[in-house]
């Protein structure tokens, strides 16, 4: 009679551990992302969030220069993207992320390019890279 209840405690135990791992890896994921400015201006401030991925402000990327990398939890291949150039703001805000794939490890790049219309900062171009 001991025998069978020890067995299914037994199995209870590793299923639970097995269930407790496989969050766990989950959420250890890190995904770590910079920006690469192509744009002739210089992005004083910009705020990415994807999705629920967490939430990062990079500073002053001068055109030309590649940012530092940034750790969020996940990523997606585009994002809401604020980014402020003087006195202008320029925002890519997604509708949803249904479908799309989820970077979870890993470094990667958001390639950002700003048009220019009438001498001003016309609209954000964003292009995603696996490095």
């Amino acid at each position: 009679m001991k025998s069978p209840i020890l067995g299914f405690l037994l199995v209870l135990l590793l299923f639970i551990i097995a269930c407790e791992k496989a969050d766990d890896s989950v959420s250890e994921g890190i995904a770590q992302l910079r920006l690469d400015n192509r744009s002739p201006y210089t992005l004083d401030k910009v705020i990415v969030e994807p999705g629920e991925g967490g939430r990062q402000i990079y500073e002053h990327v001068k055109s030309g220069e590649t940012s530092n990398y940034k750790t969020f939890d996940y990523l997606y291949r585009y994002a809401f993207i604020q980014a402020v150039i003087g006195l202008d703001t320029l925002t890519l805000q997604p509708i949803d992320y249904v479908g799309e794939e989820r970077f979870n490890n890993g470094l990667y790049t958001y390639t950002i390019d700003i048009t220019t219309e009438e001498n001003r900062p016309g609209y954000m171009i964003v292009d995603f890279k696996i490095d």
